[in-house]
């Protein structure tokens, strides 16, 4: 075989393209074209939370009511180390 009729794989899928194409548009049917999940967070990547975000999921609350609840429980764990450091300076 020789060498003029040898031709890249990804040319080749090219041209099958290109006439899947056109023998769509002589049907009168749009090409089907491939279909990528919008990028909704804006952190320049497709991730689980675009899909989250998607399906009407609200990220920023949930991230605020977490960051509220490790506050709240830092506050709480000082508070108690506070208490037994009172406790142990009054049996002084």
């Amino acid at each position: 075989m020789s060498n003029q009729f040898k031709i890249s794989t990804a040319r080749l899928s090219e041209i099958i393209k290109e006439e899947y194409a056109s023998i769509l548009a002589e049907l009168g049917k749009a090409p089907v074209q491939e279909k990528k999940f919008p990028d909704l967070t804006g952190d320049g990547k497709v991730t689980q939370a675009d899909i989250l975000k998607g399906r009407g999921v609200d990220l920023d609350d949930d991230e605020e009511e977490e960051e509220e609840e490790d506050k709240e429980a830092t506050k709480e764990s000082v508070d108690s180390i506070r208490d037994l450091i009172r406790q142990q300076l009054e049996s002084l």
